[in-house]
């Protein structure tokens, strides 16, 4: 993210160049489908890309370091109001996986902390859809090894993990969602 001042984009229609505009803008325009993803917008510097790719771009949001000081950070929901969501597998089988869930499910990255959404088992064999919150400041450490992100929390937390000591394991998808939640938690970092 920069600590300069956002870029504005000019919209073609029919050929013509419409603004400029600031990024939430085009985002608000996109979700009242005023444009589509495949709109053309240029960007103040000249770089050309459609309005589906400067909303997946999640460099392209707002300032995020605070002015004169790149060691704090402000942690605020992106210009889009879209978190980053990756889907995961938490384990478990017959007997609970990372977090109580089990089976397959959503870790959302949310600045300062982390929303995990999966099932968990009721019973002998029901299960309800749940949502956990997890802050950021809840982690000893975060580790990954390959697709595998292991999720060492501190005593103080309420989950099994924690009392036990052992790390939570989620699996992510693929290489690309590992290095961008890579990326998400270093941004966090302060």
């Amino acid at each position: 993210m920069r600590d300069d001042k956002p870029f504005l984009y000019a919209i073609l229609v029919q050929g013509r160049k419409v603004g400029p505009f600031d990024r939430r803008t085009v985002v608000g325009m996109r979700v009242k489908k005023m444009l589509e993803d495949e709109h053309v917008v240029i960007r103040n510097d000249g770089l050309q890309m459609n309005v589906g790719e400067l909303i997946a771009d999640r460099f392209e949001m707002a300032d995020h370091f605070r002015p004169n000081d790149t060691q704090s950070r402000n942690v605020a929901p992106p210009a889009s109001g879209i978190w980053p969501t990756f889907l995961v597998d938490f384990g478990g089988g017959l007997r609970a996986g990372a977090f109580g869930f089990t089976g397959r499910g959503e870790l959302r990255y949310q600045g300062d902390l982390l929303r995990l959404t999966g099932r968990m088992k009721t019973g002998l064999i029901g299960t309800n859809e749940e949502r956990i919150k997890v802050p950021l400041s809840g982690f000893s450490s975060v580790r990954f090894d390959g697709l595998k992100v292991l999720l060492q929390l501190r005593p103080d937390q309420p989950y099994d993990e924690a009392r036990r000591g052992v790390p939570s394991v989620v699996t992510l998808e693929n290489d690309f969602a590992v290095q961008e939640l890579q990326d998400l938690l270093k941004l966090s970092e302060g």
